[in-house]
């Protein structure tokens, strides 16, 4: 680092320092405080400390003197932004969940059902399905975090979205209308908010699987039944794809398409047999793309609208899928590991991603989800983070 840079990284730090003295109000990027919003000097309370801006002037500039954006922004009670601005291919700091009243595991080990499952519409919102606090939350395109429906509570209330409850939700999508569809877990039911924030049933009698060919009927709405729901996708024509498995269901494991209808049907044949079918995409030419990280699985499948089934051609054999897979516009394949990502392009070609960030050791991934500019958002449960990354 020459002279001229490291006087520009002192001053930098020294200015940051001064500000949190005089309760300046600044975003912190590396945040002291994992649950609560990330903004320091409010009232006197910081949530960053010395160390965070001395990490922070270090992140500023790299070893050749080159300027990384940190990103900047705005936060609320419930959460924080970090702003845009990196290159391809690095992780930046998005959105802080906050607590809303719970959290999630801390036990540092990822369960292939999703904690924090995202997705995103059309405007450039997010939607979690915040699992085990009951609540599906929303990041608007300004980065602003809000409750967005149900109470917190345990239950299946329909109604509005400040009443309405949930058990569990596992996986969420966005058709092209806006309306949000949730994969409610433990109620073996597919819901439904609709933009004016209104929640129903969609899919599903709610009745809980069993063994045997009956542990899953297809019909009209309520009814179907479903065993074991997990994920849920949604094709250009409103058409919701769901993947699910317990191990009490019948075998094989298929999947599930509804209709923009609410007319639920089985898809299945010799190619479908999962074991531990967890994540679902669908691109825009209507290809549907699923993991299964079974015993002994851990493969991609491919299904195109026409009905034919592939295994996704994977080069090297350490591969072991968790819970969520993202399709970019390229047909790159984006897939949670432990505590990496992988991707997988349309020629096989595999690549390991680590996921670091600058306060973190590792991330730990659980829902993935990508806009129309080929940005890939990732969720983790630990942190209550979601992260951003250019991936084209």
């Amino acid at each position: 680092m020459n002279l001229v840079n490291k006087e520009k990284k002192y001053a930098i730090l020294i200015t940051l320092l001064f500000a949190v003295q005089s309760q300046c109000t600044l975003v912190d990027m590396v945040s002291g405080n994992e649950e609560e919003a990330e903004i320091i000097g409010k009232k006197g309370t910081s949530s960053g400390s010395l160390f965070s801006l001395l990490l922070l002037s270090n992140a500023l500039y790299s070893s050749n003197g080159s300027y990384t954006s940190a990103g900047t922004g705005t936060g609320t009670s419930n959460g924080t932004s970090t702003g845009t601005g990196a290159a391809t291919g690095e992780l930046m700091l998005y959105a802080t969940l906050g607590s809303f009243g719970g959290s999630s595991n801390t036990g540092g080990y990822i369960n292939p059902a999703k904690e924090l499952d995202i997705t995103i519409d059309k405007s450039g919102n997010l939607f979690v399905a915040d699992r085990y606090n009951n609540r599906i939350l929303k990041v608007d395109s300004s980065i602003t975090v809000t409750s967005y429906a149900g109470t917190g509570q345990t239950g299946s209330q329909d109604g509005s979205a400040s009443s309405a409850s949930f058990n569990l939700p596992s996986g969420i999508t966005t058709d092209n209308f806006g309306n949000v569809f949730v994969v409610d877990s433990e109620n073996y039911t597919i819901r439904k908010i609709s933009t004016d924030k209104i929640v129903t049933t969609w899919a599903g009698s709610g009745e809980k699987g069993r063994y045997g060919s009956a542990s899953r009927t297809d019909g009209a709405g309520t009814a179907a039944s479903f065993c074991g729901p997990q994920d849920i996708a949604a094709d250009n024509s409103g058409n919701m794809y769901v993947v699910e498995w317990r191990w009490i269901c019948s075998y094989p494991k298929t999947f599930r398409k509804i209709t923009s209808s609410a007319v639920v049907t089985t898809i299945s044949n010799a190619d479908t047999n999962f074991y531990q079918p967890s994540g679902i995409a669908v691109n825009k030419e209507g290809n549907i793309y699923i993991i299964d990280p079974g015993l002994y699985y851990n493969k991609v499948f491919k299904i195109t609208p026409n009905g034919s089934v592939t295994s996704l051609p994977n080069n090297n054999s350490n591969f072991y899928p968790t819970s969520d897979i993202a399709v970019d516009s390229q047909e790159n394949s984006y897939i949670t590991g432990s505590q990496y990502l992988y991707k997988i392009d349309r020629n096989g070609n595999y690549t390991q991603l680590p996921l670091h960030y600058v306060d973190v050791a590792y991330v730990y991934p659980s829902g993935l989800t990508i806009d129309s500019s080929d940005n890939l958002y990732v969720s983790d449960p630990i942190k209550r983070r979601i992260y951003k990354m250019k991936v084209n």
